[in-house]
């Protein structure tokens, strides 16, 4: 998926991860699967799933998103994208049981049949609102390695100190030889970028 996707020069860092999805961008499915191939796993593990056969579903979920990302709208404030994630992550579980619980025909008769239609039936696991807190946390922090690639490390250190360690820009200002208002600056487009990479798939 990722080598064929078709890359965007013109296409601006800024962009939200959405658009970049839409338009193809290599960088923006990097991205992507940087950011939900752990909640992936986690999604197939609480199915039962081995971590090969985790891989094989995640794969399955990358090819449906790619071929109908442009399908997704947020119209309502229930219309996640995470959530539409989850039900293609059920759907392609649900269809990889289908093709490992396949057997000859005339072998298995009814048990087999009824082993099928119980994979049909699996109930869709949305997270419970704990869940979903604990994965808009995890995201974020995944969404921190996608975004540290794209500022300097003067920048990303003077964020770290003032954003995560809680110091003040004044001190942090007097660490790096810069100005309170450089420092806030860099916290200001870094949080901004986070928000952008993170917002419109998070929620």
């Amino acid at each position: 998926m990722l080598q064929g996707a078709r890359r965007r020069i013109d296409l601006p860092t800024s962009a939200s991860l959405l658009v970049r999805l839409r338009e193809q961008d290599s960088q923006g499915w990097e991205s992507f699967v940087t950011l939900y191939t752990p909640l992936l796993a986690c999604w197939c593990t609480r199915q039962g799933l081995s971590e090969h056969d985790s891989a094989d579903v995640a794969q399955d979920v990358y090819g449906k998103v790619a071929a109908n990302i442009a399908l997704f709208r947020k119209d309502t404030p229930d219309d996640s994208f995470r959530g539409w994630i989850c039900r293609i992550t059920h759907h392609a579980i649900a269809d990889f049981r289908r093709r490992r619980d396949q057997t000859p025909v005339g072998v298995g008769g009814t048990e087999a049949h009824l082993r099928l239609e119980q994979t049909a039936d699996t109930p869709l696991f949305e997270s419970n609102d704990q869940e979903q807190s604990a994965e808009t946390c995890y995201l974020y922090q995944q969404a921190m390695k996608v975004a540290q690639s794209e500022f300097s490390e003067r920048m990303w250190q003077m964020f770290w100190r003032v954003a995560v360690d809680g110091n003040s820009p004044s001190a942090v200002a007097i660490e790096f030889g810069a100005t309170p208002g450089t420092v806030r600056q860099a916290k200001w487009r870094i949080l901004r970028r986070l928000k952008q990479i993170v917002g419109d798939v998070a929620e």
